[in-house]
């Protein structure tokens, strides 16, 4: 007896009065109540082999842990499971939040950026650089805005309008090597455009879009296919043909007087003719000289120097007159571009003040050059507006009795009166050239058939 009450008295208490309490309710004594364990609904409240979830240092009872996908819900089993493994249940485990690592798994305010109806969690999107990558953050950025992560943006591919922004097949036109993105490349026919597709097609192959192809410049093989700047040097002037001095010029000179608020580009153009014409000019005065120190030229050679010399410092003459024509009388102030231009290429003029057949003509540009060369020294350099508004200031103040007048230019066409001789030899050499009917060359007395051929 003394051996089995000693055991009962060390292995459990007597019924009665303890200082135990209710787990669930520390306002209740120790007993039976309505309580049930939390995480096996078959067993009554009190003490059992559960752990707290969330501290495994607590056992199984009420505790200040809450639910952490809702947090009305007490701590203890749910419904809830781990969004990274749904083989886990509600409750701590090693994933962290993929947006910021120092949250632990669970809800956050975090969404999706491929889908901003999914929270942050595991989901099906993957990142559209690296598709090993699982949707979340990852050191790609926005190659159209390089302060955008990677992910969805309002960025389409610029020659798919219907794929989204992000890697592709596409490759930069003009640099095989860079993938489909931003580049400092500019479409050749709009600088204003960046590179990509635009309604620019190749002027040498309509069904091949804008871009680098295997075309040249006709006149210089040195450039690519595409427009080209109006530098002097790219114009070509065939002096052979008066056609260009007398037709369109004379056209011009008449009008000259007419001439109000010329663009830029139409100056330029102008200029740039009269500069191509002098280096044309100058070149041939040189072989002219060279021509003459040799005597193994052929006079022949020399005659057809003189005729080019002559017919380009006609058309010289004529455009120095144009210029003179829209500088004269109240067109002055009306074409600030002009004179702009003028001072631009000052040094043009040089050489025509000393040629007795354009030294009248300099006269009045002279004294445009010198005035307004005067009035812009205190402009800064590189800064065209300013010296623009300048020109424009002074051009309105500045009386235009200083310049010698001209008469005015009145060019006419006169129809040569042995059109006949021309016409009729030349459609028929057309004709004996382009038709499929054979012609003797030998039997031809209209033209010389037999030299021609």
């Amino acid at each position: 007896m003394d051996v089995s009450s000693n055991q009962r008295t060390a292995g459990a208490l007597p019924c009665g009065p303890c200082d135990h309490l209710c787990p669930y309710d520390r306002a209740l004594p120790c007993g039976p109540c309505d309580h049930l364990c939390p995480y096996d609904r078959a067993l009554p409240c009190g003490p059992c082999d559960h752990l707290c979830p969330y501290d495994r240092a607590l056992p199984c009872g009420p505790c200040d842990h809450l639910c952490p996908y809702d947090r009305a819900l007490p701590c203890g089993p749910c419904d809830h499971l781990c969004p990274y493994d749904r083989a886990l249940p509600c409750g701590p485990c090693d994933h962290l939040c993929p947006y910021d690592r120092a949250l632990p798994c669970g809800p956050c305010d975090h969404l999706c950026p491929y889908d901003r109806a999914l929270p942050c969690g595991p989901c099906d999107h993957l990142c559209p650089y690296d598709r090993a990558l699982p949707c979340g953050p990852c050191d790609h950025l926005c190659p159209y805005d390089r302060a955008l992560p990677c992910g969805p943006c309002d960025h389409l591919c610029p020659y798919d309008r219907a794929l989204p922004c992000g890697p592709c097949d596409h490759l930069c036109p003009y640099d095989r090597a860079l993938p489909c993105g931003p580049c400092d490349h500019l479409c050749p026919y709009d600088r204003a455009l960046p590179c990509g597709p635009c309604d620019h097609l190749c002027p040498y192959d309509r069904a091949l879009p804008c871009g680098p192809c295997d075309h040249l410049c006709p006149y210089d093989r040195a450039l690519p296919c595409g427009p080209w700047h109006s530098r002097a040097d790219r114009v070509t002037i065939y002096v052979q043909d008066r056609y260009l001095h007398t037709n369109c010029l004379a056209a011009l000179a008449n009008m000259s007087s007419c001439f109000k608020n010329l663009a830029p580009i139409v100056c330029q153009k102008l200029i740039g003719l009269l500069e191509a014409m002098t280096k044309r000019h100058q070149k041939l005065v040189e072989h002219l000289r060279s021509a003459a120190e040799e005597t193994t030229k052929k006079d022949e050679d020399v005659v057809n120097y003189h005729e080019e010399i002559t017919v380009l410092e006609e058309g010289i003459r004529t455009a120095l007159e144009i210029v003179n024509a829209a500088l004269a009388g109240g067109c002055l102030r009306h074409n600030p571009n002009l004179i702009y231009t003028l001072l631009y290429h000052r040094s043009l003029f040089d050489s025509f003040s000393h040629h007795p057949m354009f030294q009248d003509l300099m006269v009045n540009i002279g004294l445009v050059i010198s005035h307004f060369s005067s009035k812009i020294l205190d402009e800064k350099s590189g800064d065209g507006s300013a010296v623009l508004a300048r020109i424009e200031k002074e051009a309105i103040i500045w009386p235009t009795d200083r310049l010698k007048k001209f008469p005015e230019l009145k060019f006419r066409y006169v129809e040569d009166d042995n059109t006949v001789d021309f016409f009729v030899p030349y459609i028929w050499r057309l004709i004996v050239e382009q038709s499929t009917v054979h012609f003797d060359p030998a039997r031809i007395k209209l033209y010389h058939a037999t030299r021609s051929s």
